[in-house]
């Protein structure tokens, strides 16, 4: 008996989703404001959508030119399964996971970074981002292009510091998740748009 995919998305997405959660109740005592559940007033939506989608955009962008098999949809995904597990809940759970729990626990090595381009990017996002990066080579064992590979792994680090410095800036989870599932939703129209032109 097969399994679907879109199933084994959802368990790995909610199993991590679960550990983090645990993870974060038993160490702040059910004080879960530390970890970037609240509502920002410093929240400029416009800006994350725009990073988003951008990031997204030019992703897919990059890997339609460059040499590999790149799938518009994830096989065995239709297209509501995408809108659900891949824009909201995947976003949804790899932020709290990421941006949450790991990067709120590197947050005493805040005090160091550097700045690019008139932006300071601390350490505890460099060390998220490196990871969110480095947790995309499993599309290489999905049987991913390599080339193709390497280019999402770039992307979602790139994602990763963008979603990481809107976290530490408003102290709140919601423009890293807006960020990513914009990052999301931006990717997959233009390559599903591509695959009809």
């Amino acid at each position: 008996m097969e399994t679907d995919l879109w199933f084994l998305v959802f368990i790995n997405h909610t199993a991590m989703l679960v550990f983090s959660l645990v993870v974060m109740l038993i160490v702040s005592k059910g004080k879960l404001t530390r970890y970037g559940f609240r509502i920002t007033k410093d929240l400029r939506l416009w800006k994350v959508v725009l990073w988003g989608a951008g990031i997204g955009i030019i992703s897919t962008l990059t890997l339609i030119i460059l040499p590999g098999e790149e799938s518009q949809l994830p096989e065995g995904f239709s297209f509501l399964q995408v809108v659900i597990f891949i824009w909201i809940w995947a976003s949804i759970c790899e932020e709290v996971l990421m941006r949450g729990l790991i990067q709120t626990s590197l947050g005493a090595l805040s005090k160091y970074g550097f700045v690019v381009f008139k932006t300071r990017i601390s350490l505890p996002v460099l060390i998220t981002a490196i990871l969110f990066g480095l947790v995309h080579t499993a599309q290489s064992f999905m049987g991913g292009d390599t080339v193709q590979v390497i280019a999402i792994v770039a992307f979602a680090f790139i994602l990763g510091l963008v979603a990481g410095y809107y976290r530490e800036k408003t102290e709140s989870l919601i423009p890293a998740i807006l960020v990513h599932m914009f990052a999301n939703i931006g990717g997959s129209l233009i390559g599903i748009f591509f695959a009809f032109v």
